[in-house]
């Protein structure tokens, strides 16, 4: 779905003067040369300390079976076994590259479709990492992100090209921004509880509702499987930085429980 907000996505152009500023300067998320240790941060581009693994991992230790299996992309699977105390699909041990590509493949996949790859695994659980930051304004009462700090949000065209999938189906020219069949029809883009509000072009303060190049996306909140949902996945935990304030880094962990009375339809 499109949120109704897309018909009135022009927010001013004291959003186009504050962006600069709060947009970071080291976007590019392999660049952590300031940066703490991966597990206060999770390996993101931002130079900043959160408790957003750490209490996420003490989340799934203390509220999940003892024999509950963990899916997640494989950079998280150490911490999920050691930290979490829990099985996970994969880690940066496993030497096998078809457990590796299905997890890329299950990602891509149609919310249907993952559910029945995700019962194949016996996962009860997927984890989802997403860094951003919290602009310094709002659009009335929304709060305003942007996303490219090196969660799953910036990993996914290395998910795309391990699955072997086409690029443009799921990205757009820039390499990055996800394509409407990506936030739409893909597990992955429904498990990031974000959709795109508008695009911003910071060099020249132009807005627009869809994609054009050169722009950048501005996200607002939007969980597609609540607690209560009856989908294949419902939010159970998100970590304290997804209620960032103005101007704040968002470290966000999101952990789903998978639905196990779900019937899919394809």
């Amino acid at each position: 779905k499109n949120l109704i907000i897309k018909s009135s996505f022009f927010v001013g152009i004291i959003i186009l003067l504050v962006i600069p500023i709060s947009f970071p300067e080291d976007s590019n998320w392999v660049t952590a040369a300031k940066s703490p240790p991966t597990i206060l941060n999770g390996g993101t581009a931002y130079p900043v300390s959160t408790n957003d693994w750490t209490e996420s991992m003490e989340w799934i230790k203390n509220n999940t079976p003892k024999d509950a299996v963990i899916a997640s992309w494989w950079d998280y699977g150490y911490w999920i076994s050691t930290l979490g105390e829990r099985a996970s699909i994969a880690d940066n041990s496993t030497l096998s590259t078809s457990i590796i590509q299905n997890l890329a493949k299950m990602l891509l996949s149609s919310p249907d479709q993952a559910w029945k790859m995700l019962t194949e695994m016996q996962a009860d659980y997927v984890v989802v990492f997403v860094s951003g930051q919290r602009l310094a304004v709002d659009n009335d009462d929304q709060a305003l992100y942007v996303l490219r700090g090196g969660g799953d949000e910036s990993k996914k065209q290395w998910f795309i090209r391990i699955a072997e999938e086409p690029l443009p189906k799921y990205l757009e020219s820039d390499g990055m921004s996800g394509t409407d069949y990506f936030w739409n029809e893909t597990l992955l883009g429904k498990m990031l509880p974000f959709t795109p509000l508008a695009y911003v072009n910071f060099q020249t303060n132009q807005q627009s509702a869809t994609y054009q190049p050169g722009f950048t996306p501005i996200y607002v909140k939007d969980i597609k499987y609540p607690s209560d949902s009856n989908g294949p996945l419902r939010l159970v935990h998100a970590s304290p930085s997804f209620d960032a304030g103005k101007g704040q880094h968002m470290i966000g962990v999101f952990i789903y429980q998978v639905n196990k009375d779900f019937v899919p339809t394809d």
